[in-house]
């Protein structure tokens, strides 16, 4: 019974060492290792590649008293990797020898960059000294990449077709070729559309004048309430005159040519007229308009608001009545 005892508290003991103590435990770089002395290596295969191209790295671990408990260092999680190679992990080798454990992993360079693999750090706890020391590998691995598009000299000289020797005559190269019946066929898909749609809209215009009439109709309405609220803006004076001024205009424009809502800054604006096809003088217009907006509405009043009133009136009319 004693030496059963014995037995249990020897295991007990061997058990205690080998637990690694939670507090000050790093939180980088320790992968649960323990022994009185570890090291850590790296191979890699091929060390010669292209961009994207893989290798093989081993990381090699040994002098471990747990090496089934060691976890895989991630390499992904490490910048100095992931910034320079895709990572895939592969089925760990099996040991070598007693103590020994191996991973390995799959990368694949993003650029010529990716010159060397840097050293890998790796801490361990000593259970004698009841401390965590620290190895690496000893050297980077260089790296030869190469571009992904790199073009290969050809080892033999390619055949070359005959008709690329043959010079044509000059009655063979002014001579009409008939039109295929696929050319002409291409050609009726790409103008039939266009051709059809003219032919249309002629129609639609002569058999709708009331329709076209109530677009024009309707084009002076938006104008006219425009003019009218700038009109009854003139005997306002308050500061908030100048938004106003920009919001009447804005709507005109909206309605007239589709101009998005999300167009604000003179800026926006002119590069929205430019889409619309507008006249180059009306776009310039309405450029030095809305600088002029912008200055009355954030920067110190120095624009009247009666040349303002004057200005936003000549460009409803500009914008109302373009085409």
């Amino acid at each position: 019974m004693s030496m059963v005892w014995s037995i249990l508290m020897l295991a007990a003991m061997a058990l205690a060492a080998d637990e690694v103590p939670a507090v000050g435990r790093p939180s980088r770089h320790f992968y649960g290792a323990i022994g009185d002395q570890v090291w850590i290596a790296m191979h890699a295969s091929p060390v010669t590649l292209r961009v994207e191209d893989s290798l093989v790295l081993t990381v090699t671990v040994t002098g471990a008293t747990n090496p089934d408990r060691i976890e895989r260092p991630d390499l992904r999680q490490l910048e100095e990797y992931a910034s320079r190679f895709y990572i895939d992990d592969l089925p760990d080798e099996g040991p070598t020898s007693p103590g020994e454990r191996r991973f390995r992993y799959r990368l694949r360079p993003k650029s010529v960059r990716a010159r060397e693999l840097p050293p890998l750090l790796f801490l361990y706890y000593q259970p004698k000294l009841k401390y965590f020391a620290a190895t690496a590998t000893q050297d980077e691995i260089a790296l030869t990449v190469t571009p992904r598009n790199a073009v290969e000299p050809p080892t033999e000289s390619a055949e070359r077709p005959s008709f690329l020797y043959s010079i044509p005559s000059s009655d063979e190269l002014i001579r009409r070729q008939p039109a295929s019946p696929e050319l002409i066929l291409l050609s009726l898909a790409w103008i039939g559309p266009a051709l059809a749609f003219a032919f249309w809209y002629r129609w639609w215009r002569w058999q709708n004048p009331a329709g076209v009439r109530l677009a024009q109709l309707r084009r002076m309405r938006v104008v006219r309430q425009a003019l009218d609220e700038l009109e009854r803006l003139r005997a306002n004076q308050s500061p908030e005159l100048a938004d106003r001024v920009v919001a009447i205009t804005l709507g005109v424009l909206r309605e007239r040519h589709g101009i998005a809502s999300t167009a604000a800054t003179p800026q926006e604006i002119v590069h929205a007229l430019t889409r619309a096809r507008i006249a180059p003088e009306v776009i310039a217009q309405a450029d030095r308009f809305f600088h002029a907006c912008d200055a009355a509405r954030f920067g110190p009043a120095a624009t009247d608001s009666i040349v303002l009133l004057a200005a936003a009136n000549n460009l409803v009319l500009a914008v109302g009545f373009a085409e």
